[in-house]
């Protein structure tokens, strides 16, 4: 790794902790589940620490019209009602 990297990972890793620990903090400080208390803290140090390594791509944007087609196909064909023309 060189040093962007390192201040990239270390950035990204801290800005994850810093999140987790705010949920932490706000709902599941005063519960009386200190198992799971613990569980959650150790899987926000793991789960911060291997975050960065995982690349996820982001699309900033309009989307294009081929996920639009992409997402009809998942979808299903729509349905189409009759048109009513109310005279």
């Amino acid at each position: 790794m060189n040093t962007p990297g390192i201040i990239t990972y270390f950035f990204e890793s801290g800005i994850c902790l810093a999140l987790l620990y705010l949920f932490y903090h706000a709902v599941l400080r005063n519960e009386r589940m200190f198992l799971f208390n613990r569980i959650y803290l150790a899987g926000s140090l793991v789960f911060s620490s291997v975050l960065p390594f995982l690349d996820i791509p982001f699309r900033y944007g309009a989307a294009s019209p081929d996920v639009l087609k992409d997402v009809a196909q998942l979808l299903g064909s729509p349905v189409l009602l009759p048109t009513v023309v109310v005279t």
